[in-house]
């Protein structure tokens, strides 16, 4: 069975991230990797962490290897129009797997206004990361976002003035959007937790 090394050098060669990128995106010495990785070293797991995050994996992930949990919700009723909603026969109900704890999900804490009304202060809003060559599938989703600089936001995928740029656009429509940006990982919105007010 794999132990956490051979995961963060998968990890890194799964996404082709060197070890000075992956120093430079975690803010980690390059010694600090080489003797992880080489010498057999075992770090402060703050330093995991990091390394952890630059990767977009979870330290769970890292430290223990597959943390996935699927959950099936069944579904109980379906939208008429007109804000009113029909309920599902008990053995016609769809049940809808959700996958929660994947490796590569992320969540964000809502702590402003200024994303009203699609989301309120206090929301959670959970996303599983997407990398690679197939991010123009997420064009018009709403999603949490990191740049390949490390900048990270909110908002609808839009497209770039290039091939392998994007732009992020506001829920706000008064404000310009961010453009032309590259994208280290985008996490579609699929779950929205919504405390009581």
């Amino acid at each position: 069975m794999a132990g956490w090394r051979e995961r963060l050098a998968s990890a890194m060669e799964a996404r082709k991230i060197g070890r000075v990128e992956l120093t430079r995106a975690a803010g980690v010495n390059h010694t600090a990797l080489r003797d992880i990785l080489d010498r057999g070293v075992t770090p402060r797991i703050d330093t995991l962490a990091k390394l952890a995050s630059a990767l977009g994996i979870s330290l769970a992930y890292l430290l223990e290897g597959d943390v996935s949990s699927d959950v099936a919700i069944t579904v109980n009723g379906y939208s008429l129009g007109h804000r009113m909603w029909g309920e599902y026969a008990p053995n016609e109900a769809p049940v809808i797997p959700v996958s929660l704890f994947h490796e590569n999900t992320v969540s964000v804490h809502i702590q402003s206004s200024d994303l009203e009304p699609r989301f309120h202060r206090d929301d959670i809003v959970v996303g599983v990361k997407h990398f690679g060559p197939n991010l123009d599938n997420l064009i018009g989703t709403e999603c949490i976002i990191q740049t390949t600089d490390n900048q990270r936001y909110i908002g609808i995928l839009g497209r770039g003035q290039t091939v392998g740029r994007f732009n992020i656009k506001s829920f706000d429509p008064r404000e310009d959007d961010i453009p032309n940006v590259k994208l280290a990982w985008a996490a579609p919105i699929t779950l929205i937790f919504r405390q009581p007010r």
